[in-house]
């Protein structure tokens, strides 16, 4: 089994995260309220995904919205320290259920869902039709 340096623990969900940002810039700013919607969503379906052993690794998912100045951000988080290696090695057999990518999958599925969720979210706000 590789191991995964200390402080380098989530490094593989970093390119996840920032691929989320990415898809969240491209459509504009979004309201705080459909931002939980969505950060909600993936955590639900990307916990469902997690290997699972114990269910320590599904059950301390969360999802995380801030406002800082203009800008909504969301976030899913597996905060626990074998997170990312359970995410990023593909070799690692689950047989209780689960997994790997389940974080990344979820997100790259969701990409044209949360686009059109965001849109509307804007369209309502700015009375669009």
């Amino acid at each position: 089994m590789s191991r995964i340096p200390d402080g380098q623990y989530l490094k593989g969900l970093s390119d996840v995260t920032e691929h989320l940002g990415q898809i969240i810039s491209n459509v504009g700013d979004v309201t705080e309220e459909k931002m939980r919607k969505i950060t909600a969503d993936i955590r639900s379906v990307a916990a469902s995904r997690a290997p699972i052993e114990t269910g320590t690794l599904r059950g301390t998912a969360f999802d995380e919205v801030k406002t800082e100045g203009d800008e909504v951000i969301g976030g899913v988080h597996f905060p626990e320290k074998y997170a990312a290696r359970q995410h990023e090695h593909i070799e690692y057999q689950h047989p209780l259920g689960g997994e790997a990518k389940f974080l990344e999958k979820t997100i790259i599925e969701k990409a044209d869902q949360i686009r059109q969720q965001m849109g509307s979210a804007l369209q309502n706000l700015f009375g669009g039709g």
